[in-house]
């Protein structure tokens, strides 16, 4: 485990029997992309290893990771780590940030359109 993010706290984050995606958009109205580029996560131990994931493996290219700043619930259902990474090609630091979205379940989905259908 990269030792940056060692001490992320991730407790109370993950609600049992519920999905989450990581982006890198804050508005849950984001494409998420091609499936076969999707992953979900299903418990707090899944956190910290799709952070490295994204941050260390997948963005390598672009970013280096220097330090964690902070996780916040930022909206119902999505908190943001935010981190200050080295920008390899603008060669300074930045802040960089991922959001981990809950995804709705099938019920909520439903309770959503027909509330929405009884409303028109």
């Amino acid at each position: 485990m990269h030792p940056v993010l060692e001490p992320i706290p991730v407790t109370g984050i993950i609600l049992p029997g519920h999905f989450y995606v990581f982006c890198a958009e804050k508005d849950p109205g984001w494409d998420p992309g091609p499936i076969d580029q999707l992953y979900v996560l299903t418990r707090e131990e899944d956190i910290l290893p799709a952070l490295e994931l994204e941050l260390c493996m997948i963005l390598a290219e672009c970013y280096e990771l220097r330090q964690f700043i902070r996780c916040a619930e930022i909206l119902d259902d999505c908190y943001e780590f935010r981190f200050h990474c080295w920008d390899k090609a603008a060669n300074k630091e930045i802040g960089y940030s991922l959001f981990l979205h809950r995804l709705p379940t099938l019920a909520e989905k439903l309770a959503w359109a027909r509330e929405s259908i009884t409303i028109l």
